[in-house]
Formats: C-alpha cells, sequence, structure tokens
C-alpha cells in the first residue's frame, strides 16, 4: 500500500488562502503539539528490552502500550517520562490546540503501570526572557497555561498587580469581550513534564499504558482543494503538505469528491439522460472542508532501542475524510484505520497525520 503524511502548518498559508478563497484568517488555526509516549531516563546498569509497543491514534485520543523487560539481574531504577513541548505564548498569532481545560494537566494524561494507575507527578514553570517567573504567578494565582477560567484569573488582580504584569511584559492587552472588559494574553514560555520514579524487577515484563487527549491542530481551509492548488502563489504551500505528510496524487480525487458541489441539472432534450452535471470545483470553501493535523513523535522509541514487536494503528475518526501520512507496509483495518506491525522497529521520523473533511 503507499505512504499514506503533521506537522505544525505555516501560518503564513492562513494569510494565502484568505486572499485566495476567503474564510481562512490565522486566528481560525489552531496549531497541533507535537505529543509523543513513554520515555525512560536510562541509567548505566538499567538494561531494558522493548517487548511491544501497541499505539493507537485517533482525532479523540492516543493510546500507548509498552512491555518491558528488565533483562539484568537487579532491579533497575528509572524515571518514567512523557514530555509536553514548550508552549511560547509570546506571538498572539498563535493559538496551540490544548486538548483538556486542566492547566497543568491540559493533555488529559493518564497512565498505568501493571494495570495500576501509574501516578505521574507533574512540575509546569513559566519563563519571561529568560527569568523565571513561576513563582509570581503563583503567588497571583495565575494559570501558566491559559485555559479555562485565565481571563477571570487575571481581571480578579488587583489594579496594581495587573499593572505590575503589564509593565514586566508578562501579559498583554489583546481586545475586550462582548461586554466591553479587557482581554489579557500571557507572554510567557511554559515548560511541562510528568515522570514517575520507578523499579523493574529483574526478568519480569511491565506493562505501562500512556493515554491522552489528542491535540489536533485544524485550519477553517486547505490549499489541496481546487482550484487552489493550481495557484501559484499557495505552491510553496501544497509542496509542504505533500513532502510532510506524503500526499501522491491518489490523494486527490478523493478530496476533490468531498470538495466538489453537485453541478445543475440540464433540461431534458429528446434522446438526453436528463443526469446532473459532474461535481466541480468551487472557488470558496462552500462545503467548508477542514485541514486537522496530528502528530505522534514516534522518535521518542529510539532512545527505548528497536521494539520487538511494533504496531501502530491511525484511524481518522470518520469515513468522509481523507488522510496521509508517512507509514509503510499499511493494512486498511476498517473504514476509517490503517495499521502499520513491524519487529525490531526502531523509527526514523515522527509521525505527522493530515485528515481533510467536511467535518
Amino acid at each position: 500500500m503507499k505512504r499514506t503524511g503533521a506537522c505544525a502548518v505555516v501560518l503564513g498559508a492562513l494569510a494565502l488562502l484568505a486572499g485566495a478563497a476567503g474564510p481562512a484568517l490565522a486566528q481560525e488555526s489552531t496549531q497541533e503539539l507535537p505529543l509523543g509516549g513513554l520515555s525512560i531516563a536510562r541509567t548505566p546498569d538499567a538494561t531494558l528490552s522493548i517487548d511491544s509497543a501497541d499505539i493507537v491514534i485517533n482525532p479523540d485520543s492516543v493510546v500507548a502500550k509498552y512491555r518491558i523487560t528488565n533483562t539484568g539481574v537487579a532491579p533497575a531504577s528509572v524515571t518514567l517520562g512523557f514530555t509536553i513541548p514548550e508552549l511560547d505564548y509570546s506571538d498572539p498569532d498563535v493559538s496551540y490546540a490544548i486538548p483538556a481545560s486542566d492547566p497543568m494537566n491540559f493533555v488529559g494524561l493518564a497512565t498505568k503501570i501493571a494495570g495500576k494507575p501509574g501516578g505521574f507527578a507533574f512540575a509546569q514553570s513559566a519563563v519571561l526572557d529568560g527569568k523565571d517567573i513561576s513563582a509570581t504567578l503563583r503567588q497571583y494565582k495565575l494559570a501558566m497555561v491559559p485555559v479555562g477560567t485565565f481571563q477571570n484569573q487575571v481581571a480578579a488582580l488587583p489594579p496594581e498587580q495587573r499593572a505590575k504584569l503589564e509593565q514586566t511584559g508578562a501579559i498583554a492587552e489583546v481586545g475586550n469581550d462582548a461586554q466591553g472588559n479587557p482581554l489579557y494574553f500571557p507572554k510567557w514560555t511554559v515548560r511541562t513534564a510528568g515522570s514517575k520514579r520507578f523499579v523493574f524487577p529483574p526478568a519480569q515484563p511491565v506493562d505501562i499504558e500512556i493515554r491522552y487527549r489528542t491535540s489536533v491542530g485544524m485550519s477553517l481551509d486547505t490549499p489541496l482543494r481546487l482550484p487552489l492548488r493550481n495557484e501559484r502563489g499557495l505552491a510553496p504551500q501544497v509542496q509542504f503538505r505533500r513532502v510532510e505528510y506524503c500526499i501522491d496524487d491518489a490523494f486527490y480525487p478523493g478530496l476533490d469528491k468531498i470538495a466538489a458541489l453537485p453541478g445543475p441539472v440540464p433540461a431534458v432534450a429528446p434522446g438526453a439522460s436528463g443526469a446532473p452535471l459532474a461535481p466541480t470545483p468551487q472557488e470558496a470553501n462552500t462545503n467548508r472542508l477542514r485541514e486537522r493535523r496530528m502528530i505522534f513523535a514516534l522518535k521518542h522509541l529510539v532512545a527505548l532501542g528497536p521494539v520487538k514487536d511494533f504496531r501502530l494503528v491511525v484511524d481518522k475518526g470518520r469515513p468522509d475524510r481523507v488522510v496521509s501520512f508517512c507509514l509503510e507496509n499499511l493494512k486498511r483495518i476498517s473504514p476509517t484505520a490503517f495499521e502499520m506491525r513491524a519487529v525490531d522497529y526502531t523509527p526514523t521520523r515522527d509521525l505527522k497525520v493530515l485528515t481533510i473533511g467536511k467535518n
């Protein structure tokens, strides 16, 4: 089966789309987070074998299950981790796809070790111009990730504290709500990580499960539609997607089918069938196609060593979406899902998934 390829879409593409098709604006795009699975901080005396990895990715959730054996003769104490990329809020035009409302565990991470809750602890800090301002934000009771009640938290601050944050550049006013109250956006960078110390017993397999909500980046149009993909100004964005998601020419007929509207029914003439014309490409995004993008940082497995038994399932979520991503030896296992299996597998790149559909 063909190699069938998300990385954060360059926001400049959206400005081009706005000129070409009208509806797509930079603020109408969210940027997906390159999340992965389990990481292990090895120690020299830890001899671990990754017996299996089973990863299932869909637009709602990611589930990664590992079976790991300590092949040494003594217990191996290691740090298990789940790393989340930095969130840089210095550019208000970048909107991250935050899948959960907890400002600390904002990906909804849940873990199990040997069938019991994994108990990963989270650490989080905020940095502004190279200076850690975490203590100040905690003192002011401000969430470091601006989800949920962040605006209410800022509004509840005494005026002198809010003014101090503005003077130091920690927050900036970005507009007003429907009632005319000012809205503020943070300017700091957030660093978050989950971890747990664990001791692998010798010669005993341990099952570890990582589960979290998918960070799905979305744009309210795509330059891959006809006739946009033939526009010279959008050629770099079309080529970008072709490379990032391994899109080939077989991808486009399915996309064109869901993008097009049925043509008008002609008047019935003698000998004519009266059938409607074939679907025609629309300049405007009449069918309201959306790009959705997901990333799974497969390269985290490189540090773990070759996976003896590897399985990966990518589910596009709905049968009326087209999908592309860069994997080989795929098998369709349902109307929406594809499976890859491999032995002694070491990935060479992260998995980036693009889906396009009306829903």
